[in-house]
């Protein structure tokens, strides 16, 4: 036999709608009233992380959880009562007990998650090797570009800046420009 009361209404707050990989994305759960003991939440990311079971809730019935997404959220579609978002997480909270086997249900988005971008280049020939005055020292841009996510599109776009130091006794090629580009 339960005895206890139906399972509370659910209240989320997040610490955003955008985040950055690797950032922890941090979000309260909280309760309407004093969930019955014996109430359990189950806490359901859509980016592949297995569902989190809490039960029962810290002091006026508020806990603090932390997620960190793995992978950016372009490509993964959010389903958020009945409207979707595009290249967006969402974190759902199911709150069950003996009262209430369907449970309240609870949940936070769009949260859009990008990558940086990792800047990086090879030199031809290889760095270390010896190369002599007037001679050609030839760089390529072989950065990942990361992602950006902003209003439910993503892309890779973004700026370079190039500078050689010293400022000084080098030649650019047909094209090469120094600078934003």
């Amino acid at each position: 036999v339960y005895v206890g009361n139906f399972a509370p209404a659910i209240t989320l707050a997040g610490s955003g709608s955008s985040s950055c990989l690797p950032n922890n994305y941090s979000f309260t759960l909280g309760t309407s009233t004093t969930p019955s003991i014996g109430t359990t939440f189950q806490v359901i990311y859509n980016d592949g992380s297995p569902t989190t079971f809490i039960n029962g809730l810290g002091a006026n019935n508020l806990d603090t959880i932390f997620h960190q997404f793995s992978n950016t959220s372009c490509g993964v579609n959010s389903t958020i009562q009945t409207t979707v978002y595009q290249n967006s997480y969402a974190i759902q909270v199911l709150a069950i007990n003996g009262c209430s086997p369907q449970g309240t249900f609870g949940a936070i988005g769009p949260i859009s998650v990008a990558n940086s971008v990792n800047a990086n280049f090879v030199a031809s020939p290889a760095p270390y090797s010896p190369v002599c005055v007037n001679s050609v020292v030839k760089y390529n841009d072989v950065s990942d570009p990361g992602s950006n996510v902003s209003s439910g599109s993503c892309d890779t776009l973004y700026g370079h800046y190039w500078t050689i130091t010293p400022n000084s006794g080098y030649t650019l090629g047909v094209g090469a420009t120094l600078g934003s580009s």
